[in-house]
């Protein structure tokens, strides 16, 4: 069976930005649910999983630590056939 691993990533701001949102990634969750009788599929939503506020100079990562997200996705590609991310997008 296909394994899928979904990725919502960290959110970063930068000094300039109003502030921190959260949203549900309901796109990775719309391709999770279609997918889900095809596909081994795991979903890894950096806003929940290993949270962390990583602060800097220039701007302010919400969310998992990168070297958690490699480790994750180094384990999971050993056996996985395929890896996706969202992105978000700004309607105005």
């Amino acid at each position: 069976m296909v394994r899928v691993l979904l990725i919502n990533p960290p959110q970063k701001y930068f000094k300039q930005s109003i502030g921190f949102n959260v949203y549900f990634p309901i796109g990775l969750l719309d391709i999770a649910a279609m997918i889900k009788d095809i596909c081994d599929v795991k979903m890894l939503d950096c806003l929940i999983t290993d949270f962390k506020i990583k602060k800097t100079k220039n701007f302010i990562l919400y969310g998992t630590p990168l070297e958690k997200i490699r480790t994750i996705i180094q384990n999971f590609s050993a056996r996985a056939n395929m890896n996706g991310r969202t992105l978000k997008l700004a309607i105005y």
